[in-house]
């Protein structure tokens, strides 16, 4: 059991827990918050105690996807200091023992021995079956190249976030290199099709969210129109669950360019595909995905209906999942209304994602701002109608 410090996340942003509900009994105002998950309310440590049963699976679960997002956020650092900490050497070599030039977009393997990615891939593909490091013939296989190219593609990208400027632009540069060098490569590493198909499942969607993480969103929807492709002319069927995110993938892309009524249409029908397969995590990000889309399209009371689908007992703490009902009463001029959608997103979205706690402050500072404008407007009628009475 924990405080809910939210209250003090800002000195001048009052978050009111009135809004929320005991979790248990339902009473408004709960004091208390779940320690491990964050995102369940309590009015004291009996009301937790009782509804630990009911609440020790979805728990598990939000906190699963909060350490799952830490992880995604650290992996681009961790990534280096792992290898930094292996049986390379502290300075990586300026030469690739394969080509015998200057490393270009180094790939380091778990022995320690860093070589170019383009000339490792070669090296591979020339005996796929039982291949091994160059220099002390360590194992090596398909699935670790696979990885260890992305996971240096990822740190790149994790760079280029934390830049500005040029030197953000040169690791953009960097991570797209990586990518086109290992995805190139990758067709050589498998005897055949077969084997091959079966690895793009996670290849291409892989590169998709690493071009999401760059915003490059018209890349992304052409890498998932290249994997919906593959899909389709495939020899067996493709998971269901993959594919249904690949597509959901490419619907937010068109949302991120603002092709509001390109999206919706994509995102409508994979609704009901996320409800045939019992995805209820999916279903949620597609339904705020709607709800977002129906607001840019001024469809306001659509919106509200479709972000209320997004939110479920359980699945309400997605992030995003309250902004645009929130932005979409406000327009309608339900300002109460807004100030109490946000409110609950604020304390119930995923309380580790900072950007996302940033982006519903940002909202809630907004509704509040209208709020003191139309109170301000009630007291100027208000002081009219006293001077009108005095003059009479």
């Amino acid at each position: 059991m924990a405080d809910n410090n939210n209250d003090d996340a800002n000195e001048d942003l009052v978050i009111d827990r009135s809004h929320i509900e005991c979790d248990c009994c339902g009473k408004p105002g709960p004091t208390k918050n779940c320690s491990r998950c964050l995102s369940y309310y309590y009015c004291n440590r009996e009301c937790q105690v009782k509804h630990w049963k009911e609440h020790k699976q979805h728990c598990s679960f939000v906190k699963e996807q909060c350490d799952r997002y830490n992880k995604r956020k650290r992996f681009g650092r961790e990534f280096l200091e792992e290898k930094e900490k292996g049986k390379r050497e502290d300075k990586a070599p300026d030469e690739c023992a394969i080509c015998l030039e200057v490393i270009e977009l180094p790939i380091s393997l778990e022995c320690g021995h860093v070589f170019c990615v383009s000339c490792l891939m070669q090296y591979h593909s020339s005996n796929p079956k039982k291949s091994s490091c160059p220099n002390c013939r360590g194992d090596m296989d398909a699935g670790q190249l696979g990885s260890t190219t992305s996971g240096q593609a990822i740190t790149y990208v994790e760079r280029a976030n934390r830049s500005d400027g040029a030197e953000r632009e040169m690791y953009i540069n960097l991570a797209l290199r990586q990518l086109d060098a290992s995805f190139n490569g990758y067709q050589s590493l498998f005897d055949n099709q077969l084997d091959y198909n079966d690895n793009l499942q996670f290849v291409l969607p892989r590169k998709a969210y690493l071009l999401k993480d760059l915003n490059m969103h018209r890349e992304v929807i052409d890498t998932v129109d290249e994997y919906l492709d593959i899909c389709a002319n495939a020899e067996y069927v493709f998971e269901a669950d993959k594919m249904l995110e690949a597509k959901t993938l490419k619907a937010e892309a068109h949302l991120r360019l603002e092709e509001w009524q390109t999206a919706l249409d994509m995102f409508r029908p994979l609704y009901d595909d996320a409800i045939k397969q019992q995805h209820l995590g999916m279903c949620c990000f597609i339904a705020a995905g709607i709800s977002r889309a129906q607001y840019e399209l001024k469809n306001y009371r659509k919106a509200i209906v479709e972000g209320d689908r997004a939110i479920f007992r359980d699945d309400r703490h997605h992030a995003g999942v309250h902004k645009y009902i929130a932005l979409s009463q406000m327009k309608l001029g339900d300002i109460a209304g807004a100030k109490k959608s946000i409110t609950r997103g604020l304390l119930l979205e995923e309380q580790w994602n900072e950007e996302n706690r940033k982006e519903n402050e940002e909202v809630l500072r907004m509704i509040l701002a209208e709020e003191e404008k139309n109170n301000n407007k009630q007291k100027g009628k208000r002081k009219g109608k006293k001077k009108s009475r005095g003059k009479k």
